[in-house]
């Protein structure tokens, strides 16, 4: 029978050649080990089907999931530039000074959206294996793209400071599109959650063959058990909620960083909190 319900599953039989009283307590409680063990085994089996079949099932929910991620986001870029292209249009016939702020402030909000389904889309091919793509190109003056970057950023948060320092010896041969999203995904974190009254440190290099990318920010620094899960997607804050969005900007740039051979780390005390890509000037 089963050890776990008590069924009744078969019939235990054994041959011996020499005659045997089948009433000796001995062999009764063998042939009822045997029987236990023989049971549990078959439990076992089954427990191991069914959390296959889990599994599986599992693995066939998240890939609908992820492809549905992946068709929302690509339908909705569409609309959303419509909406960009009109209100661009009607800010340049509007001369009040109110409705001109509010048509800035819906502009930065679809830009916003904008970021928002392209972190979709880049999360959705790394999922479904697809991986991000790269167009690298020999960049010889790999300045101008970042300091662009923190220009358009700073249109957004003009009250807050960001120090340039920009030391890049070397041209740089990578995706200026995805290397650009890095450095706003870094420093967008930087901004959000960094210390209202503290700059923003940037700092670029590029010598030796190695790029390196560095953002700084004083205040709260990051829990030590947070630390591991940083740049997986949809990582939570300390206070349970994303702060920026869905969570998925530091995945998306460890996910550039690693498609152009190389990585980020981070470090963070009461000192501040740095976040480094180092990767090669040629990938």
């Amino acid at each position: 029978m089963s050890p776990r319900n008590g069924s009744f599953f078969g019939t235990l039989c054994a041959l011996d050649p020499l005659p045997a009283k089948l009433s000796n307590p001995g062999i009764i409680a063998t042939f009822e080990n045997f029987a236990q063990l023989i049971g549990l085994q078959l439990d076992l089996q089954d427990d191991l089907v069914r959390k296959e079949d889990q599994l599986l099932e599992a693995g066939q929910t998240a890939e609908i999931r992820e492809r549905f991620i992946a068709i929302l986001g690509h339908d909705l870029r569409n609309p959303v530039a419509a909406i960009e292209a009109g209100i661009t249009m009607l800010g340049r016939t509007q001369t009040d000074e109110k409705s001109g702020w509010i048509l800035t402030q819906l502009l930065q909000s679809t830009r916003r959206i904008s970021l928002l389904i392209n972190d979709l889309l880049d999360f959705a091919r790394g999922r479904l294996g697809s991986g991000l793509t790269l167009r690298s190109v020999l960049v010889p003056r790999m300045s101008v793209p970042i300091e662009q970057v923190i220009a358009e950023l700073q249109i957004v948060h003009p009250d807050r400071i960001v120090d340039l320092n920009l030391k890049l010896e070397e041209a740089v041969t990578c995706d200026v599109e995805r290397i650009t999203q890095l450095v706003s995904n870094l420093v967008g974190n930087a901004l959000t959650h960094g210390a209202v009254d503290e700059p923003i440190a940037v700092t670029a290099t590029s010598a030796g063959g190695t790029f390196t990318l560095s953002v700084s920010n004083g205040g709260t620094p990051i829990p030590d058990e947070v630390l591991p899960t940083l740049f997986q997607p949809f990582t939570q804050s300390a206070e349970g909620q994303s702060a920026n969005g869905l969570g998925l900007g530091l995945f998306i740039a460890s996910e550039i960083a690693k498609a152009h051979g190389g990585s980020i780390e981070v470090s963070s005390s009461d000192e501040g909190t740095r976040f480094k890509l180092t990767m090669p000037c040629s990938c």
